[in-house]
């Protein structure tokens, strides 16, 4: 699960400042979180890049050579 922290948080011997995104397990998050040190950050899957310039789904790519 992805994090951000809202105030200092230690975790793997290291404090983290507030606004610092780490990879945690799914327990730990839901403790943060519930104890408002934390919140979730929403990860969204990679844009294809000619949709992200041109707004446009990209063509379908034909598979012969």
């Amino acid at each position: 699960m992805k994090i951000r922290t809202l105030i200092s948080v230690k975790h793997d011997g290291k404090l983290h400042a507030p606004g610092v995104e780490l990879d945690v397990k799914d327990a730990l998050g839901k403790d943060l979180i519930e104890a408002g040190r934390a919140e979730k950050v929403l990860v969204e899957p990679p844009a294809d890049t000619a949709e992200t310039e041109t707004g446009k789904p990209a063509p379908a790519k034909n598979s012969k050579a």
